[in-house]
């Protein structure tokens, strides 16, 4: 299955209890939906692929 869409990541700062460095590329993480918070249907993953630099301000 591949279904692909557009967007906003948020990545905390180091001082917010986020990585000192920011992703480019490709990036994945794990993902849970709200309609199944207590994974019945297993653990999810997203695979980010940035077209643009992040901002890192």
């Amino acid at each position: 299955m591949k279904t692909v869409g557009t967007v906003k990541r948020y990545f905390l700062t180091a001082d917010e209890g986020g990585q000192s460095i920011v992703p480019v590329g490709y990036f994945s993480t794990p993902i849970i939906f709200e309609e199944d918070r207590e994974l019945i249907n297993g653990l999810w993953s997203a695979v980010l692929e940035f077209h643009n630099s992040p901002n890192i301000q």
